[in-house]
Order: structure tokens, then C-alpha cells, then sequence
């Protein structure tokens, strides 16, 4: 038989196990609500960051890039129009000035050829043009060649060669120079066609060493007098019949 003092001291009993139980229960939770509290406060302020930034990004008009200039075809057809116009007229010109010259293909080319058949028909006729005559002209440049480095002894002469006279005895060996020239020449192919720029440089250098050697060599001065003031021959003389 259960004595009343042992059902008090067992009610007592469980009754302190339920209370510390709930006891600690209460303070798991708030210890978990005290650590999850600033973790969800970040994610409600990182999130509404985001939708702020959303809600700016929506409202700010878009900005249209205008379309990329395209010139209209009429422009470019009327632009290539005139640049063919002016090469034809170069080469019109170029016709004139040697009417020897022969078209870069089978016929001269037209306003209906295409540019690029027009731009090789100008280089075309600018090499024509440009073509020198190679003979007598590599023996020419080899005997002023010789003559300048007889000048050029003059003032740098590292071996002492005594070079005097070189210029006026390659001169007199010209004719035994020629055929050797030309063969070499002829042996290598080669051809010679000058820009007109480099053509007009030339034709000023030969004026200007001309006119040093003239003032420095009184016979060659004398010789140059005779040639300026040699009476013109009367009018038929030299002409056929």
C-alpha cells in the first residue's frame, strides 16, 4: 500500500524534471533565436539590397545606340565614278605625252572596266614611261662610278692608293668596257624603268656636275662655251629631200 508522503515526494518529483526540462528547452530555443537573429537579419537587408538595385535597374531608360553610318550606295558608286575618272585621265595623258605606249591588256581600259583593271593599266603605263634605254647606260654608269671614287680618294684614302687620272682613263676604256657591260646585261635580264621623281633627280644631278666640273676644268669650261654659242645650222640643212 502506497503511503500518501510517497506519492507527494513522486509528484514533487516529476514535477522538477518537467520544469528543468522546459527550462532548457526555453533556453535552447532562445539561445538558437539569439544565433540565428543577426544571420537573418544580413539575408533580409542583403535581399533587399538586391531588389532595390532591381526596382533601379528597372526604372533607368535604355539607352539606344544610334546604327552605324552605312554610306548609301549611290555615294559609293558616284566616289568610284570620279576615281576612275581621274586615273582615265592619267592615263589619257600619259597617252599623249609617248603615243607609243601599249595598252595593259588587249585594249585600252574604260569607264565599264573595273578598278583594278584601270589601276593596272596607269602602273602599266607609268613602267612604260619610266623605261631607259640600257645600252651604253650600265657603261656610262660604270666609268662615272670609277670617276667618282677617284674623287672620293681624294679626301678618304685609308689604302693611300694614288688614283689619279682613274675618271679620264676609264673614259678612254669605255668602248672596251661596253661589250662586257652589255653582256652582263644581257646574262641577268636586266631592265631599267625609273619613277619620274627619280628621273627628274637625275636629270638635276647631271646639271649641277656639269656645271662643278665646267668651273673647275677650264677646258672642259672652254668646250661647254663652244657647244652654248655654236651658231643653230640654217633652216634644211641636215633635212631629206
Amino acid at each position: 500500500m502506497v503511503e500518501p508522503g510517497d506519492l507527494d515526494s513522486a509528484f514533487m518529483s516529476g514535477f522538477t524534471e518537467t520544469n528543468v526540462a522546459a527550462v532548457e528547452s526555453a533556453h535552447a530555443a532562445a539561445s538558437s533565436s539569439a544565433r540565428e537573429g543577426p544571420v537573418a537579419k544580413q539575408r533580409a537587408e542583403t535581399a533587399a539590397k538586391a531588389e532595390a538595385r532591381k526596382a533601379a535597374k528597372a526604372s533607368k531608360p535604355a539607352v539606344v545606340k544610334p546604327p552605324a553610318s552605312v554610306p548609301a550606295p549611290a555615294a559609293a558608286a558616284d566616289t568610284e565614278r570620279e576615281a576612275k575618272h581621274k586615273l582615265l585621265k592619267r592615263v589619257e595623258g600619259y597617252r599623249k605625252l609617248k603615243p607609243g605606249l601599249k595598252p595593259c591588256g588587249r585594249a585600252w581600259c574604260t569607264a565599264s572596266s573595273s578598278m583594278q583593271d584601270i589601276e593596272d593599266e596607269v602602273a602599266s603605263a607609268q613602267h612604260q614611261l619610266g623605261e631607259q634605254p640600257t645600252t651604253g647606260l650600265a657603261t656610262n654608269f660604270l666609268v662615272n662610278s670609277l670617276a667618282a671614287f677617284e674623287v672620293l680618294t681624294q679626301t678618304y684614302n685609308p689604302m693611300a692608293l694614288n688614283l689619279k687620272g682613274l675618271g679620264d682613263f676609264s673614259k678612254m676604256k669605255e668602248a672596251e668596257f661596253a661589250p662586257l657591260v652589255e653582256e652582263f646585261m644581257i646574262k641577268h635580264g636586266a631592265s631599267l624603268s625609273l619613277p619620274v621623281e627619280v628621273r627628274i633627280v637625275m636629270a638635276i644631278g647631271s646639271v649641277v656636275s656639269l656645271v662643278h666640273i665646267a668651273n673647275t676644268n677650264p677646258a672642259v669650261a672652254e668646250a661647254l662655251a663652244n657647244h652654248v654659242n655654236a651658231p643653230a645650222p640654217p633652216p634644211g640643212v641636215g633635212q631629206g629631200m
